[in-house]
């Protein structure tokens, strides 16, 4: 009571008839008498129930807000239009390492990393200029032992309510979501970097299968498609008329039991063209164990599929060369004592003896064996060969004088020759002999008549060369091309043509050494072959023969017999 006026005020919490709790004020005066005495009292009693309600509800509120702060992983900041920090969240002791009162009257930007800070500053300015929700913004803080905290923040411009006067900044922690970003940057960058193609499907089942949901750089340059062509496609699209259906099948029942699958097919690119994949298979398992795609791992092993077959051409040419060498000497031995009594024979028969005519004939079917284990020793390398440096062209002039006395009207003979071909150096019997098979072969292809055409030209390789049936290194080269117009072969043929006593030709019309020996004596020079075929439309050569240095000076000798190198 307040013994000056005489009022007092108290608050109790009662209960009414009904047994109902509430709050009253009572509000009593003291009225006195002329000697100071108390007369009597006037009090008034309100019910304060509903206030004092609303007042423990404001206390609870905010006890709870005041507790989600301190708990919350987000930081809150209040700083003022000039980046003065008013107030800061408890969290800011776990996230940053430093005390929320420490850092109430610095400047933000004394925390904010100096790559970011000029950001920071322009939304700032844009903020105050707004009021409301800004944009969110990322940049990175100092954490109170020097490392930088990478944070998301939005703010609000509050700095025209009276209650707060500032912006008010939400803060959080995104470092390790930072983190696992920058890993998958890095994993799409280093999948996008390898040379392999990769592919992702869902697992839809067939049909139509599942669909691709991811494809790398990798598998573009492989195929020709673009990355929006084959989104939602299934992996089928690669396949084409040479691909493995069988083996399809059972890579979808592995798919269908979840095992890994590695095998290697004929694929297709988008031009059409084929190309050999070796690819591995895995299913993707989430962490319930459950398969929700399947991974690919493509190779393009077309050149490794030629490397392989070159090197098995080598393996068996060389197997039969060795055969073939040691039967021509066996054979050459025998063929000598034939020859050689066939000779005297003939010198002890007179020209009327009826027995001189079949004489002759065992001495020419001697000099056509002979030629033909000259050809056996050239494939066999075992033959003794002479090199001279030579111009191509000369052998090619020589060869097209003889062959226009013997092809037919309905042959079109051209030459389309370099006159600045580079010189090679060879044995000019053995080039001749590579000229004229090729030459040969041409017009047997050719029975109904038809163009046939030889051309000389310098080709410089700067890269490997993966051609059919050989690779060619990278060089300099005198290119010899001769193409014809025939009949033209197909892939079995094509796969055959430079083993000895391989022919297409009827019995007795052929020797099948032919083209082996040009195979031999090119390959011996260091040089290549490129075939190019196509049935109905003709048979391209290209023979590839390495070509003297530019420091080598030549001396072109009388005659043209060959060019004597200096040095």
């Amino acid at each position: 009571m307040d013994h000056q006026r005489g009022v007092s005020f108290s608050e109790m919490k009662l209960r009414t008839k009904t047994g109902a709790k509430i709050w009253v004020r009572d509000i009593g005066r003291a009225v006195f008498d002329e000697k100071g005495e108390i007369r009597h009292i006037d009090g008034i009693v309100q019910d304060i129930t509903e206030q004092k309600e609303a007042v423990e509800a404001l206390q609870a509120s905010e006890e709870r807000f005041r507790s989600l702060v301190q708990h919350s992983s987000d930081i809150i900041i209040v700083f003022d239009a000039e980046g003065v920090i008013r107030y800061v969240s408890p969290p800011v002791e776990r996230i940053l390492g430093r005390k929320a009162e420490k850092m109430i009257g610095q400047r933000m930007y004394s925390y904010i990393h100096p790559e970011d800070a000029p950001s920071v500053r322009t939304q700032l300015a844009n903020a105050t200029q707004q009021p409301g929700v800004g944009e969110p913004a990322e940049f990175r803080l100092r954490h109170a032992n020097g490392n930088w905290v990478w944070m998301e923040a939005v703010g609000n411009n509050l700095l025209a309510d009276p209650n707060m006067k500032g912006v008010v900044v939400n803060a959080r922690d995104v470092s390790q979501r930072r983190q696992a970003e920058e890993q998958l940057r890095l994993l799409a960058t280093a999948i996008n970097s390898i040379e392999e193609g990769v592919l992702i499907t869902d697992t839809q089942p067939p049909p139509p299968g599942p669909e691709i949901v991811f494809v790398n750089k990798g598998l573009c340059q492989m195929t020709g498609h673009t990355q929006e062509e084959l989104l939602g496609q299934t992996p089928h699209l690669f396949s084409g008329p040479k691909t493995d259906q069988t083996l399809l099948d059972q890579f979808e029942g592995k798919l269908a039991s979840n095992q890994s699958f590695s095998s290697e097919t004929i694929n297709y690119r988008r031009n059409g063209s084929e190309y050999y994949a070796a690819w591995h298979i895995s299913p993707v398992v989430d962490a319930a164990g459950q398969v929700t795609h399947y991974v690919s791992i493509q190779r393009d092993v077309t050149q490794l599929k030629s490397w392989e077959a070159q090197f098995l051409q080598m393996q068996k040419m060389e197997a039969v060369g060795r055969l073939a060498g040691g039967v021509a000497h066996d054979f050459n031995n025998l063929l000598t004592i034939i020859k050689g009594h066939s000779e005297l024979l003939l010198n002890n028969l007179g020209q009327q003896n009826p027995l001189r005519h079949e004489v002759e004939q065992i001495e020419k079917a001697g000099e056509q064996a002979a030629s033909l284990i000259r050809q056996l020793l050239i494939f066999s390398r075992q033959g003794v060969i002479q090199p001279k440096i030579l111009n191509l062209n000369n052998i090619a002039i020589d060869t097209e004088k003889m062959l226009r006395r013997l092809i037919g009207k309905d042959i079109r003979l051209v030459t389309a020759l370099d006159p600045a071909l580079r010189l090679i150096k060879a044995d000019p019997g053995q080039m001749e002999q590579v000229m004229m098979n090729l030459l040969i072969n041409a017009l047997d292809a050719m029975p109904q008549g038809g163009q046939l055409r030889i051309e000389t030209a310098n080709t410089l390789v700067n890269e490997p060369l993966f051609l059919q049936p050989m690779t060619v290194q990278p060089g300099s080269y005198a290119q010899l091309t001769v193409r014809d117009t025939g009949t033209g072969m197909d892939e079995e043929t094509l796969s055959h043509i430079f083993e000895p006593f391989y022919t297409t030709k009827e019995q007795g019309k052929g020797t099948g050494l032919g083209l082996s020996t040009v195979y031999a004596i090119v390959t011996r020079m260091g040089g290549s072959i490129q075939v190019t075929t196509e049935l109905g439309q003709g048979t391209t050569f290209k023979v590839y023969l390495p070509c003297l240095s530019d420091a080598d000076k030549v001396l072109i000798e009388p005659g043209n017999e060959g060019i004597r190198l200096h040095r």
